[in-house]
């Protein structure tokens, strides 16, 4: 793959860190990937992983019935969020000992 340099100041490269970070990805190039080929398919990305991306119109639809046929939702409280948001960090959390580890 061809390498390339660009040029930034400081502060525009904390933003792509954070933001790169922010997304989980493994890199800053990852993240500039990704933010490429979003805009090489005609489409905004808001840096979600490949597996999580709507792909079209129909696939919405889809995901949407999947969800409705998925049985009653629950009330989303703030103690629910919460109980999510901790079971995420700690995935993500998982992941990267595992990834430090391999």
């Amino acid at each position: 793959m061809p390498v390339i340099e660009i040029r930034m100041t400081d502060d525009q490269l904390s933003v792509v860190e954070q933001k790169a970070k922010a997304s989980h990805f493994d890199s800053v190039s990852d993240y500039v990937m990704s933010l490429i080929d979003g805009e090489k398919d005609g489409g905004k990305d808001y840096g979600a992983p490949e597996h999580l991306r709507v792909k079209s119109v129909e696939h919405l639809a889809e995901l949407i019935q999947e969800g409705l046929d998925s049985g009653p939702g629950i009330p989303l409280t703030d103690e629910y969020i919460e109980q999510l948001r901790n079971r995420v960090t700690s995935k993500i959390d998982q992941v990267a000992r595992e990834k430090a580890t391999a």
